[in-house]
């Protein structure tokens, strides 16, 4: 686990109730789902939102040199499927001294899908339970948690609820797979011994935010541009055909409002292309 370079204030770390706010109203929560009403066999989706005070942050899993990452956990009956929550791009936070973190800061919302069992009783009510972690800091840092809970009634088919434009609006700003070669959307990775290059059609700026599990890197805030338009990032050891790199590709293009984001894991499909 990281240092934390900041002072824990202990004697005021928040104590939320589900949907509340902390101490201070540093960090308030609230869990909401795509459903009104889940069926049998339905996959619907948990949603997570973390409003976070001005000049405050919390932690995503990245290779941070301070904090602590924020963590979910949800539970659900036995025969439910549970997926993990995932998270939007973090933000680069400089500090003094040269430390770097991946942050999340104002509004945030993590995802996890749940699949019921396809013989789950129509008519019967579930409940999801969950609790999440987090280390919010600006010049101090405070330790918070929340437990949270959802009743859903199962029918026999599913309705939406008014939170469902929500969901599906948080969904598009989360990482999604690579294009595939069929895509009318290029881009494309390259692995030379302790490299990682990256370019995609029209980018003008593409960046890496990595992983608590990549292979650590010697400079996170460099990275190289090629001729040819290929974004260069370096590592401490060897990253050939992909090995240990897991992380967030950030794709920047002027003509677009925002950038895109695509997740890379050891098994991202290695380009083509060569590079000049």
């Amino acid at each position: 686990m990281a240092p934390i370079a900041a002072v824990i204030a202990l004697s005021v770390a928040p104590v939320l109730q589900p949907f509340g706010a902390s101490e201070g109203d540093l960090v308030r929560t609230t869990v909401m789902t795509d459903r009104d009403r889940i069926a049998p066999g339905d996959t619907f989706t948990v949603a997570l939102e973390f409003k976070i005070s001005p000049h405050w942050h919390i932690y995503w899993d990245g290779l941070n040199d301070t904090g602590v990452p924020t963590r979910i956990s949800l539970e659900a009956p036995r025969g439910f499927e549970v997926g993990e929550f995932r998270w939007p791009a973090p933000t680069l936070h400089e500090l003094d001294g040269g430390l770097l973190d991946y942050v999340l800061e104002d509004r945030v919302v993590a995802l996890a899908e749940v699949r019921a069992p396809d013989d789950v009783t129509v008519g019967s009510v579930v409940e999801l339970r969950g609790r999440a972690r987090w280390l919010v800091c600006q010049e101090t840092c405070i330790p918070g948690d929340a437990n949270f809970s959802l009743a859903l009634t199962v029918g026999g088919t599913a309705i939406p609820s008014r939170h469902a434009s929500m969901v599906e609006e948080a969904a598009t700003r989360l990482p999604v797979a690579l294009p595939n070669a069929k895509s009318e959307v290029k881009v494309r990775i390259l692995y030379e011994k302790t490299a990682m290059w990256a370019s995609a059609d029209g980018a003008t700026d593409i960046r890496f935010y990595p992983k608590s599990t990549c292979v650590p890197m010697p400079d996170r805030r460099a990275r190289q541009k090629s001729k040819d338009g290929w974004f260069g990032f370096e590592f401490e050891d060897s990253v050939e055909n992909g090995r240990g790199v897991w992380g967030v590709l950030e794709i920047r293009n002027d003509d677009q409002e925002s950038p895109r984001w695509y997740l890379i894991a050891p098994e991202t499909e290695a380009a083509d292309d060569a590079r000049e």
